[in-house]
């Protein structure tokens, strides 16, 4: 199987749990082209200006704007007069904040299906960062740092973000623990496996669910079926490959399970009305 040959921006050495860089002074020899990422990324925007590029899409960087940034994200930097702070994250450190905060994975900002990848600050959440980022920073720079006390004080940062993101897109807040777990898990399921289990029979029985009840739950609070969730998913990651990657339509096609190019350009274009060499044409980084 053919690799996007997309470069990986290797800024969070091995072992390290979380490291913040200030936007001010900061160049990476990657950063105007694009490029994955091996850690999760929350950009704090102080002073906007210009915009980036995150899965293809360009995005502006205004003023006490919060993006989040998935690991192995397509991220490029398309201005660099801009101001503000990277806190770099690890898997490790990720999960201890899930472990400690079940209700934020996969839930608004942190859903891998989420609409658009940032929040901008209110009054009281600019407060909120202001005042955990020194103490973040201090842990961060002492002799030992505490990953419990990381993962609490980077917690409040991503809640706060949460929360706001949450109530502006309207997220529906799942009550029953049986959905939540299930659209949780079927959210990680597909990210893991979208590639190549392309049916939703192969979800529910990950599930130990019928189908029925997998597109049940998914239509109650996304108003889509199972089969929607992964065609979505599909068609994201051909946009991000056909703006970002080197590979060809026909190694796009294979990479991401489809039978033969006839049928990816079929697919492609039901959804996108072009065709993929028009899409690829228009908006190729």
């Amino acid at each position: 199987m053919p690799k996007d040959k997309i470069p990986k921006q290797l800024i969070l050495p091995e072992r390290q749990a979380l490291k913040i860089i200030s936007l001010k002074s900061y160049i990476h020899e990657l950063s105007e082209v694009p490029h994955r990422h091996d850690h999760y990324q929350l950009l704090w925007i102080t002073k906007g200006h210009g915009s980036q590029s995150i899965d293809g899409i360009s995005y502006p960087m205004q003023t006490n704007r919060v993006f989040l940034i998935r690991t192995g994200q397509i991220h490029k930097m398309e201005d660099l007069q801009r101001d503000g702070w990277m806190i770099l994250f690890s898997d490790v450190l990720y999960n201890a904040i899930i472990k400690l905060f079940p209700a934020l994975e996969q839930h608004g900002l942190l859903d891998v299906t989420a609409p658009q990848p940032f929040i901008d600050l209110d009054e009281k959440g600019i407060l909120v960062y202001k005042n955990i980022l020194p103490l973040l920073i201090e842990e961060q720079n002492s002799i030992t740092p505490d990953i419990k006390l990381l993962a609490t004080y980077l917690s409040s940062m991503l809640i706060t973000a949460n929360n706001m993101y949450v109530a502006e897109n309207n997220v529906n807040t799942i009550q029953s623990n049986e959905a939540k777990s299930i659209v949780k898990q079927a959210k990680t399921l597909l990210e893991q496996n979208f590639k190549t289990q392309q049916q939703t029979q192969f979800y529910s029985d990950k599930l130990n669910i019928s189908p029925r009840k997998l597109n049940a739950v998914l239509q109650t609070f996304y108003g889509i079926t199972m089969h929607d969730l992964i065609q979505k998913r599909l068609l994201m990651e051909s946009c991000i490959l056909l703006a970002s990657s080197s590979m060809n339509i026909k190694e796009i096609c294979y990479h991401l399970g489809f039978a033969d190019p006839a049928y990816f350009n079929r697919f492609f274009k039901k959804y996108m009305s072009t065709t993929p060499a028009n899409y690829r044409e228009h908006h190729k980084l």
